[in-house]
């Protein structure tokens, strides 16, 4: 049996080195250096044999970050941007400087099909980090496996299952949680009820989290600010010879209620999964997914509420086979197909009716994709093709686009000693326009902004070449006692007719006027490159470990050699920990480094006056204490330890001091 009791608030919500440290060999007791991804390719493998960057949250690293939302936990991951991590329902991710809209989303590794609104993507109610097995953020140009927009990489959302919780000796357990953090004055409060028998197993959970008045690091406390969510999930398999059945769903509610706003959202999620597998050599994969999303704002002045159905459907097979080298060869067929539409409250009737700003649509995505992973001695060689076909459709005659596109990737690896690992991997993305950038149109109602539609956009296209190494090193110093984990990447994107919002700053006019205005419309940039380098070190002594990450992200137009707005230079993270064996209790320090970008003009067209750069300390420890069955773990953090004050490259203010507590029962 297992039951958790969190003193903290979600328990689950990542950071692995507090969120910034892929594949940590710091994980205090139960360290895990070489942990199995599914993201790289479409079968699972070791992160060290993957050609590619892939950062990797595990629940041990989520105890520590003391998030709420999923964005939250992912501030610290070297080249990924979050704005507004701590607001439930307004939070975008941006990795290696490419915009929220070009990363693909998974959950359990059904496409999340097109969820932004009025270019936010909400991944803050995606899936409450309760339920959350892992992360894995795949960086880089991944369009060939996962279709179109996958073009700063993908993050893909693993939920828990019974068989994640249940020993091999227990047939029904449960996990409850408790915990609080002083940041919002949160409180968490989860449950979780599984159990199996011979040929299935069934998981289902609750959690509830309550909290006011976050401490922002320039202002204080926000008064009069209420947040809050709800979230619920079931988990089933059903297992035959051969076969394995899979449902899932979760939903969540989320709210963030100030004194003159609101923004509240609903979020589901359903997948239906089927593994067919004659033989060793044969399976069969497929998956149908849906998601409902609701998002809805109200002030004083305004009230919208906009409406999202996406359907995903997905078919693999892989063959296992000889043919003068070891092949791995998938072929996969996926289908999205997504509508929104927005309504809006008629100030004179006070009822809801079609909103002009965001017009009802209709998009359509189908790929057909082959890869054949081929290991040939001590090298592999992964070809890979896709070809995508894509339609987006205007209901209130704004014009429709549609086209097709074909998109390559090769990968080569080589293993010249067992220790050691290098790749190289050439891939090429491609995205069309989503439905709000082609189609949302606005007049704020509150400040002078002007939103306007462009229907002609073309298809973004990508080209990434990127290389890199693994090495890993046992006994380096002392035989047995210590290990050390290294791996470097270094890479560069070149985009083509990138998609991004172009804004014009208008002076006052007369210039007596406190505010000019800003004009605001989607165009393609002709020429657009990313170019950078991550880096992460773990390396373990006994009972120490110590963590570190770097980076380096350089961005700029081609044409015009402007940087854009919110891309962080630089990252770094470090990690330190200790473990006292006898006693089973982990102390652990955290630093993390960020230097900051380009930051927007405001409506005085001047420049936010801040530091160049924000350095937050952490300090925490963890103990952990089995009795018979039952699994106790306590743990306790301060984050932001001298409560610097900073704000993020995007503008948005960083969080203060907070102290976190959290409890874990588990029998």
């Amino acid at each position: 049996m297992t039951t958790t009791l969190h003193f903290n608030k979600r328990l689950l919500i990542l950071g692995m080195l507090s969120g910034f440290m892929p594949f940590s060999m710091a994980q205090a007791l139960d360290v895990e250096t070489n942990p199995v991804v599914v993201t790289g390719t479409r079968q699972p493998l070791p992160v060290s044999q993957i050609s590619g960057t892939i950062d990797v949250l595990t629940p041990e690293r989520i105890q520590e970050a003391g998030a709420i939302t999923l964005p939250q936990a992912l501030v610290n991951v070297p080249n990924v941007d979050v704005s507004d991590p701590f607001n439930p329902l307004d939070n975008k991710i941006s990795i290696r400087g490419f915009s929220p809209l070009e990363n693909v989303y998974l959950v359990d590794g059904v496409v999340d099909a097109d969820s932004n609104m009025a270019g936010n993507v909400f991944m803050g109610s995606l899936v409450d980090p309760f339920f959350i097995k892992a992360v894995e953020i795949k960086k880089g140009t991944a369009s060939t496996l996962y279709g179109a927009g996958a073009i700063g990489g993908v993050i893909n959302v693993t939920t828990l299952s019974a068989k994640d919780l249940l020993r091999n000796d227990e047939t029904w357990g449960s996990r409850l949680t408790l915990g609080h953090n002083s940041l919002a004055n949160t409180r968490h409060v989860g449950n979780l009820l599984y159990g199996k028998t011979a040929s299935s197993d069934l998981l289902v959970g609750l959690t509830y989290l309550t909290g006011e008045n976050t401490k922002r690091a320039r202002k204080g406390k926000v008064k009069n600010e209420h947040l809050g969510q709800k979230g619920v999930m079931v988990s089933g398999n059903l297992y035959a010879e051969n076969l394995t059945l899979n449902l899932k769903a979760n939903a969540n509610r989320a709210h963030m209620h100030r004194a003159t706003s609101s923004w509240d959202g609903d979020d589901v999620h359903a997948r239906l999964g089927l593994t067919y597998a004659p033989t060793d050599t044969l399976t069969l994969t497929t998956h149908l997914g849906h998601t409902y999303r609701t998002f809805e704002y109200a002030n004083d002045r305004v009230h919208f509420k906009n409406t999202f159905n996406g359907t995903h459907f997905t078919v693999n097979g892989q063959s296992l086979f000889d043919l003068g080298a070891e092949h791995a060869l998938n072929v996969s067929l996926d289908l999205n197909d997504y509508r929104q539409h927005g309504e809006e409250e008629n100030p004179v009737t006070s009822t809801m009716t079609d909103a002009k700003t965001r017009p009802h649509g209709e998009g359509r995505d189908i790929g057909v994709s082959l890869e054949d992973a081929i290991t040939l001695g001590r090298w592999e060689i992964t070809p890979a093709l896709r070809f995508t076909h894509y339609k987006r459709t205007s209901k209130t005659g704004l014009g429709s686009i549609s086209g097709h596109h074909v998109s390559p990737a090769l990968t080569v690896g080589v293993t010249p000693m067992d220790n050691l690992r290098l790749w190289s991997a050439y891939s090429e993305g491609f995205r069309p326009a989503t439905l709000d950038e082609l189609y949302f149109a606005m007049e704020h109602p509150m400040f002078d902004w002007v939103v306007v539609p462009n229907p002609n956009l073309k298809p973004e296209t990508a080209k990434t070449l990127e290389v890199g190494l693994d090495w890993q090193k046992k006994g380096l110093l002392t035989p047995n006692a210590d290990a050390l984990h290294v791996r470097v990447s270094a890479f560069v994107t070149r985009l083509k007719n990138g998609i991004t919002i172009d804004q014009d700053f208008v002076p006052p006019n007369p210039p007596t006027q406190p505010k000019g205005s800003m004009r605001y419309q989607t165009v393609n940039l002709d020429r657009v490159e990313r170019k950078g380098l991550e880096m992460a070190v773990d390396y373990r002594y006994e009972n120490a470990t110590a963590a570190l990450t770097v980076g380096l992200l350089k961005a700029k137009d081609r044409d015009t050699g402007e940087t854009p707005y919110g891309v962080s230079p630089a990252k770094v993270g470090l990690r330190l920990g200790y473990t006292v064996p006898k006693l089973q209790l982990e102390t652990w320090y955290r630093l993390n480094m960020e230097w900051l970008g380009e930051i927007e003009p405001d409506f005085s067209g001047a420049l936010p006056t801040d530091t160049k750069r924000k350095t937050v300390h952490a300090v925490g420890a963890s103990w952990k204490k089995k009795v018979g069955k039952t699994v106790v773990t306590v743990n306790g953090a301060i984050n932001n330890l001298f409560n610097q004050r900073y704000r993020r490259t995007n503008k948005t203010l960083g969080t203060g001091r907070s102290v976190n507590l959290w409890m874990t029962v588990q029998f």
